[in-house]
C-alpha cells in the first residue's frame, strides 16, 4: 500500500490537462461522475459531522479506492482517501522534506463547500499546512475515461493505458476546480440551454438537501 500511494506522489500531477470534443454527451458524461463523486464526499462529510464521529471506523471497510462513474459506465472516477490517511505518515515525512520548496495558494483555507475527506485528518497529524499541502500536492482522485464508449475526444495531459482507456490524476483542489467549470457550464443559459444533468444525480441533491433541513 505504501508503494502504491508514494509512487503517486512522486508522479507529479499534471499542472495542466484538458480535453476537448464536439461531442455534448462527452461534458454530460464527466459531470454524471464528477457530480456522484462530489454528493457522495459531501454527504460522508455531512453524516460524520452529524454524528460525531471520525473516519478511522471506515477505512478497513475500503481497501480498494471507491469508485464513481457515469451513467454508461464511460467515464470512472477513483477516490483514495483511504489511502492517503493510511499513508500519513510517510507524506508527512516527505511534506517536511519538501515544504520549503513549495508555495501554498492559501495555507489556512476557510470552510469549503466541497472539503476533502481527509481534510481534519491531516490536520491533527501535521497541522494545517501539511492539510493545504496534501490537498494541492498529493493525487487524490484518478478519472478514466473510455474512448470506445465517447467519440470526438482529444486529449492532452492525460495518459493512455490499455483498453484505449485514458487517465489523469488530480488534487483535491483541482478536483473542486473541475467541478466549479461543470457547475458553470451547466448553470450557463446561454451556450446550448436545452442542456440537463442527470436526473438521478439532481435527485440525489436534493434528497441531500432535505436531510440537512430536516437535521438543522
Amino acid at each position: 500500500m505504501d508503494s502504491v500511494l508514494l509512487c503517486l506522489c512522486h508522479q507529479q500531477v499534471a499542472a495542466s490537462f484538458s480535453l476537448r470534443s464536439s461531442d455534448e454527451k462527452v461534458i454530460s458524461r464527466l459531470a454524471e461522475a464528477v457530480c456522484t463523486l462530489a454528493f457522495d464526499s459531501i454527504q460522508e462529510e455531512f453524516l460524520r459531522g452529524s454524528s460525531g464521529k471520525t473516519l478511522d471506523g471506515f477505512f478497513n471497510w475500503f481497501p480498494k479506492p471507491k469508485q464513481f462513474m457515469s451513467k454508461d459506465s464511460s467515464v470512472v472516477i477513483f477516490r483514495y482517501a483511504d489511502e492517503i490517511v493510511e499513508n500519513s505518515t510517510s507524506l508527512l515525512d516527505r511534506f517536511n522534506m519538501v515544504r520549503a520548496k513549495f508555495t501554498l495558494t492559501n495555507k489556512k483555507p476557510g470552510r469549503s463547500a466541497w472539503p476533502s475527506l481527509v481534510h481534519s485528518k491531516l490536520e491533527k497529524i501535521g497541522g494545517s499546512e501539511f492539510s493545504a499541502w496534501a490537498s494541492e500536492y498529493v493525487p487524490a482522485y484518478r478519472i478514466e475515461i473510455d474512448a470506445d464508449r465517447l467519440t470526438d475526444l482529444n486529449f492532452e495531459g492525460w495518459k493512455r493505458t490499455m483498453a484505449n482507456k485514458w487517465e489523469v490524476y488530480l488534487t483535491h483542489s483541482q478536483m473542486v476546480g473541475l467541478a466549479n467549470i461543470v457547475d458553470m457550464y451547466f448553470e450557463d443559459v446561454y451556450t446550448l440551454p436545452s442542456k440537463q444533468l442527470s436526473c438521478d444525480v439532481a435527485e440525489d441533491t436534493k434528497k441531500l438537501s432535505k436531510t440537512e433541513e430536516g437535521c438543522s
